[in-house]
């Protein structure tokens, strides 16, 4: 034999060697592939062939495994069937030789990592979600389960981002968020102190904390303390630091201070809604009507969030109410409501607009336009009580 025709006999040889091993794992892709359908198909359609397919499914995963001995892809399908079939302890060992044969496969170790939570054993969970660097994907987890109302859940996400990378900011602030809707505020003031401490130049953790601790916590003067600090180290600090400081001066009833960080506040930002309208507020606590109205209507026309125009209206009825302009009342709360509507507003917004509009039309002795209104506002909203009262005080004898 020539040495050309050694050289091509070899070349083909290897190019069939090379096909086998190709047609295998595309074999075992395909045996996978069809492992995943009848797996998912068991798990949405149900009835009594739903654990003939999830047999199938493992059978289909065990054969590609045994094509493509090298992927962790047969040995997760497997996995996702058995923790699906409430088997953790045997997902976890299939999960545990997926891990082994591919250790940089993020998915695989979250995965993993998940089903130890899932079974109590957070301190052999936490190593594989270091691996993974599952920080974010522990935060978009608890962010979506806190939008579907499991805030408990939520909260765990956050604990165990906090955990796997203690030095983070990020886990320590949704975590307080979490601990506040929970009711669990002592763990929420723990968390904001923990993200001040980690990034002590950003207002926003300064903010919830004092936020916290004079509100439901009821300690103000630690509130006040908190504020001074986060102006004495944060370069930009935000507007709602010193609108927080503005309401800590009302309690005292310090108005003058109280206007001067409002002002603060909105030289910060301009368009903010909520610091113009405080402004406001201040006016009309003082019963300063003429500077409240001017400070309303400049909300209305300077706000960034347009739903500043149909609270900036109903603000100013409310003033005008306040004097007894009855008509003047009933304009403002008409834009208010004719505004609302525009913007697609719906439930408690319109029920307490058509409330407001109905209080000042029996103030101004249209009863049977008020009784409209309290009709309305208790469509919008069924369990709108104060509603239900004045019907009841206007009914016909």
């Amino acid at each position: 034999m020539s040495r050309v025709t050694e050289m091509k006999h070899l070349w083909i040889g290897g190019l069939a060697l090379l096909m086998m091993v190709a047609s295998t794992k595309v074999r075992g892709a395909l045996w996978m592939d069809l492992g995943s359908l009848q797996f998912h198909h068991a798990v949405l359609a149900g009835g009594p062939s739903a654990a003939e397919r999830t047999q199938r499914a493992l059978d289909f995963a065990s054969r590609a495994g045994v094509l493509n001995p090298a992927s962790a892809r047969p040995l997760v399908l497997a996995a996702t069937v058995h923790l699906g079939e409430g088997d953790a302890q045997t997902a976890i060992a299939l999960l545990e030789r997926a891990a082994a044969l591919e250790p940089s496969n993020v998915g695989v170790r979250f995965q993993l990592a998940d089903a130890y939570r899932g079974v109590g054993a957070k301190d052999l969970a936490l190593p594989h979600w270091r691996t993974a660097r599952a920080m974010p994907m522990l935060l978009q987890q608890g962010v979506e389960a806190g939008k579907s109302g499991r805030l408990s859940e939520a909260r765990e996400y956050f604990k165990i981002a906090t955990l796997v990378d203690p030095s983070a900011y990020e886990p320590w602030i949704l975590l307080g968020h979490a601990s506040v809707s929970l009711g669990r505020l002592e763990d929420a003031e723990l968390a904001y102190t923990q993200a001040v401490e980690r990034q002590p130049g950003r207002s926003a953790a300064y903010e919830e904390l004092a936020t916290l601790l004079s509100g439901p916590l009821g300690r103000p003067e630690q509130a006040e303390a908190v504020i001074a600090e986060a102006l004495a180290r944060v370069q930009a600090p935000g507007p709602g630091l010193f609108l927080l400081r503005s309401q800590l001066a009302v309690d005292q009833s310090d108005y003058a201070a109280a206007e001067q960080a409002a002002q603060q506040a909105i030289a910060i930002a301009p368009r903010q809604g909520r610091a113009l309208a405080w402004l406001g507020e201040l006016y009309y606590r003082q019963e300063r009507y003429p500077e409240a109205l001017a400070q309303y209507l400049r909300t209305e026309a300077e706000a960034s969030d347009p739903v500043w125009r149909w609270r900036s209206y109903r603000r100013i009825g409310q003033t005008h109410a306040a004097q007894q302009n009855w008509d003047a009342a009933v304009e403002a709360y008409r834009m208010a409501l004719t505004i609302s509507q525009a913007q697609g507003s719906t439930g408690q917004v319109l029920s307490q607009n058509h409330l407001a509009l109905g209080e000042a039309l029996r103030q101004s002795g249209e009863i049977e336009l008020a009784r409209a209104a309290f009709n309305q506002a208790l469509a919008d909203d069924p369990t709108n009580e104060r509603a239900a009262r004045w019907l009841a005080a206007i009914r016909r004898p």
